[in-house]
């Protein structure tokens, strides 16, 4: 059964920022930045990709029950984090309030060492696939979200598109500054040298005097570099902890999603069943009340037919003025008529209880 919904009929504008698209029969070629890929002719595509920073690239089909999206980080980033938070972020989207998630495991994504975590989302009693893969190239941290129905036609038809992301080397400009040391000649006195004691020995304290200096000037600078040291690590340690606590709540909350979504699963399905059951019962007592209002036509056309013998009978005798033969016919037509009225009477109240269905 096809589900129709306005999930993707959010935007108002499609922005395709450099996308070229060349149509090859039913499917189109896409060329951005350092990613190509092809997709369906009649599917639509959503170019959300900021200048410089991260890249979004959605694609989906005309019915907003299907698609896929590529992103990309310009930096390194824990693949299983990146998809548990790809996740989160869906799971928080209209329509994705049921979703269930797995647990992330090793898989490949077109020859690339990648992260799968895979996720189903129940909506209006129909069950959905979503499958992220996270990996990283040169420093470069992507993912690519498959959604749609869960049959295997459709994963395998996801999958399809899926296959043909082709993700090339980025375009990297190191920023390289050039810095020229000024070289400037020393000027050089010539000095007439006292080679007495007291001068040598003058020379020799304020030599000691300036090692000192510089000794303490090296104790300071070491000092100041393991104090700097030593609060880099305790920083880091604190943001360290603060991500594990943050981590934990996630995990937390993902849990107790999973848990909401399941007793939300449940109920749908307790009520589809209590619906099921009262359309038997509907159905059952309409089918009793028409096998009672053909029972009764049946029985009014076999009386329809005793009255018209009876006429019949009723003016031969008349004819041969046979008062007592009319008399008795007179007492069965009386009687039929009776009865014709009664089975009207249960026809009309059959056909007032049909029209309430």
């Amino acid at each position: 059964m096809s589900m129709k919904r306005n999930f993707f009929v959010l935007v108002v504008s499609l922005i395709l920022m450099g996308i070229t698209l060349n149509a090859q029969g039913k499917w189109k070629y896409i060329d951005n930045e350092n990613i190509n890929f092809k997709m369906p002719d009649e599917w639509k595509i959503i170019n959300s990709s900021k200048p410089k920073g991260p890249m979004n690239i959605k694609m989906y089909d005309p019915n907003g029950t299907q698609f896929v999206e590529i992103r990309s980080e310009r930096s390194k980033i824990n693949l299983k984090t990146r998809a548990n938070d790809i996740a989160t972020l869906r799971s928080q989207q209209q329509y994705f309030e049921y979703m269930q998630i797995d647990k992330v495991k090793s898989a490949k994504f077109n020859g690339h060492e990648a992260q799968l975590l895979s996720y189903t989302n129940t909506h209006m009693n129909e069950v959905y696939k979503g499958s992220i893969y996270s990996f990283v190239k040169e420093g470069y941290t992507y993912t690519v979200e498959c959604y749609g129905e869960d049959k295997p036609e459709t994963q395998k038809f996801l999958q399809k598109i899926a296959a043909t992301i082709n993700v090339n080397s980025a375009d990297k400009k190191a920023n390289i500054t050039d810095k020229t040391k000024d070289y400037t000649e020393q000027g050089w006195a010539t000095q007439e040298i006292d080679n007495s004691a007291e001068i040598a020995e003058k020379e020799a304290k304020k030599a000691e005097e300036r090692a000192a200096k510089e000794a303490e000037k090296i104790k300071e600078k070491q000092q100041k570099a393991q104090d700097k040291a030593q609060k880099a690590v305790e920083k880091q340690q604190k943001k360290l902890e603060k991500q594990q606590k943050e981590l934990e709540k996630q995990q937390k909350e993902l849990e107790k999603k999973q848990e909401k979504a399941q007793k939300a699963k449940e109920k749908a399905e307790k009520k589809a069943e209590k619906a099921e059951k009262k359309r038997i019962e509907k159905e059952n007592q309409i089918k009793k009340l028409q096998n009672q209002q053909q029972d009764i036509d049946k029985e009014l056309n076999k009386i329809a037919s005793e009255q018209s013998k009876l006429g019949e009978e009723y003016g031969s005798a008349q004819l041969k003025n046979d008062q007592k033969k009319m008399e008795k016919i007179q007492k069965k037509q009386t009687k039929l008529a009776d009865k014709v009225v009664k089975l009207n009477k249960e026809r009309d109240s059959i056909i007032k209880k049909l029209s309430k269905f």
